[in-house]
């Protein structure tokens, strides 16, 4: 297949798999009818991969309605009256069930994941190498988005009810006749983690393709998706798997904050490129960073001057998008994966497994490259519980804008020490979203439900 034939197989493809992650089975008797072009399934290795590396949808089309909804911004009340409704319900935790795109662009990727893995057992006599990245990276963004999914559309995790508790919609096939059904939340977890397992074995050490996964990043979302069902110590050691390959941290020192976005994208820390659906709510300068989050650095914090822009009014926009320069004054998040994050799973496990002296040897190290140089000062504490407290609140702030919040929120909640209330207020007008409130829960497209049948959120 040349280039030119697999381009419009791939224009094809999309057209079909987009219109199947929308309708599921219910939209078959539309394709009964398929073209020559429909039929033409990619035959090479080469072709597979290309599938794969179409990072527009792959990469870039990650889930943000959860950042949104998250706490660490506030609107202006013009800047909120000029948004649509849909932005406007979602920051203020109203009954949305509009936005199409955060349900139905992971779908489209996990569509073509399985794509992928349906028919690459059909390809003879291929490389064995690059057959078994094809197939790791397609079980690995079929993982990955299938956990994006699962944080903003079920319950946080507990053990004790997950195999009650309603999940999300798992598709494991192309087939358009696959119907569309939500499963137990412990069923969803089950196979999120098979999948990244079974990527981790398959998957190279390296690539020279930051948007492509690596064993590493496998490690690193197995540390995450543990991490959410509190099981400190499986997620503790997929971290330190991870970081036993990628260790790299940025040295803030270096960087030059004279310039108007300070941190490259693809940069030394970054395991795993993705980034987000564009989200007007978040663009800058209308997304005004939460004035007690900012005071809560230190002036020594380098942190406090490279991710902040000052907008000449006592405000502050955010710019410390990993992203890079290309997306720094947009609305768009890096949503990727990068070894800051690991450090602070790692370090967040070892103290909630009462392993102070490591737990704070990984926040240390972590700080020492933030901070002013030869201005920090080791946490030097015996205390699990102070320990934790200090690493829940650097990945607070380590970790703004990189769509992980909603999921901490969530999970945090749980426990009444962390569990906290969010709230907007508008003049007279004051909105909250309590613990572990139904909401945390988003509501799924309408679109998607009429069609679907599956069932919706309880409100």
């Amino acid at each position: 297949m040349n280039w030119i034939e697999f381009s419009r197989t791939f224009r094809c493809i999309t057209i079909c798999l987009t219109i199947y992650v929308i309708c599921g089975s219910s939209c078959s008797k539309y394709l009964d009818k398929k073209s020559d072009n429909s039929l033409a399934i990619p035959k090479t290795l080469q072709d597979f991969q290309s599938l794969l590396d179409y990072a527009v949808r792959m990469n870039f089309s990650e889930p943000i309605l959860g950042e949104i909804a998250a706490d660490n911004y506030y609107l202006l009340a013009n800047d909120f009256q000029s948004l649509n409704v849909s932005y406007r319900d979602n920051y203020i935790w109203k009954n949305v069930a509009e936005w199409d795109a955060n349900w139905v662009s992971p779908y489209t990727a996990i569509s073509t994941s399985n794509l992928v893995l349906d028919n690459l057992e059909k390809v003879k006599n291929g490389d064995k190498l690059l057959f078994n990245s094809i197939k790791g990276s397609a079980l690995f963004f079929r993982g990955h988005l299938h956990f994006n999914v699962v944080q903003d559309y079920a319950k946080a995790y507990d053990n004790s009810t997950a195999s009650e508790d309603i999940g999300i919609v798992l598709k494991l096939t192309a087939d358009i006749n696959d119907p569309s059904k939500r499963v137990s939340l412990k069923e969803c977890y089950l196979q999120i983690i098979e999948d990244l397992k079974n990527a981790a074995s398959l998957l190279p050490f390296t690539t020279s393709i930051s948007t492509r996964p690596t064993k590493a990043a496998a490690f690193a979302e197995l540390a995450r998706v543990y991490l959410c069902m509190s099981d400190f110590v499986q997620s503790g050691l997929y971290a330190d798997s991870c970081l036993q390959i990628r260790d790299e941290l940025i040295d803030y020192n270096t960087l030059d904050g004279s310039t108007k976005y300070p941190i490259a994208s693809f940069n030394e820390e970054t395991i795993f490129f993705a980034t987000s659906l564009g989200a007007p709510p978040l663009k800058p300068p209308t997304c005004i960073v939460d004035s007690t989050l900012y005071q809560s650095y230190s002036n020594n914090d380098l942190r406090k001057h490279l991710f902040f822009g000052d907008n000449g009014n006592n405000t502050y926009s955010f710019r410390g998008n990993y992203a890079g320069t290309t997306n720094g004054g947009s609305s768009v998040c890096f949503t990727g994966i990068a070894t800051d994050e690991i450090y602070l799973i790692r370090a967040e496990c070892y103290a909630r497994n009462n392993d102070t002296k490591r737990a704070l040897i990984d926040i240390n190290t972590l700080l020492r490259k933030r901070w002013l140089q030869n201005t920090f000062i080791d946490f030097d504490l015996d205390d699990s519980e102070k320990v934790l407290m200090v690493i829940l609140n650097e990945r607070r702030k380590e970790l703004i804008f990189r769509n992980r919040r909603w999921s901490d929120l969530k999970r945090l909640n749980k426990v009444s020490k962390f569990a906290i209330t969010l709230e907007r207020k508008f003049e007279n007008d004051t909105y909250s979203l309590p613990p572990n409130d139904l909401r945390y829960e988003l509501l799924i497209p309408n679109s998607v439900i009429s069609i679907s049948g599956i069932e919706q959120n309880k409100r």
